[in-house]
């Protein structure tokens, strides 16, 4: 799967996809934060379902190491992981195909 960033012309492969067929969970993240840039919140969705997961756990992470709560930004960090690691297995089973990185339509 390519990603082809208006601006540049810019193919972008997945090397995991390419090598595996199977979706990393950062597959159609770059496609979900240009429609986020666009305001197209539901194709952002489809994209890339992670982001929105992430998002409010990477604040809280910055958050707390700012604040120098190592213990907080390291279990904040190991959820992020965790998070990330279950996404990119659920995302490539049968049940959850719907979580794989299309557009609304497709």
């Amino acid at each position: 799967m390519k990603v082809w960033l208006p601006a540049t012309g810019l193919g972008i492969p997945c090397v995991f996809h390419e090598a595996t067929g199977l979706y990393c969970p950062g597959c159609g993240m770059t496609r979900a934060a240009l429609s986020l840039l666009e305001g197209d919140l539901p194709q952002a969705f489809r994209y890339n379902a992670l982001a929105f997961g992430l998002l409010p756990l990477l604040f809280v992470y910055f958050l707390a190491n700012r604040r120098g709560m190592r213990r907080t930004s390291r279990a904040v960090m190991a959820a992020m992981v965790t998070a990330a690691l279950a996404f990119g297995v659920t995302r490539n089973l049968p049940a959850w195909a719907w979580l794989s990185p299309t557009a609304i339509g497709s």
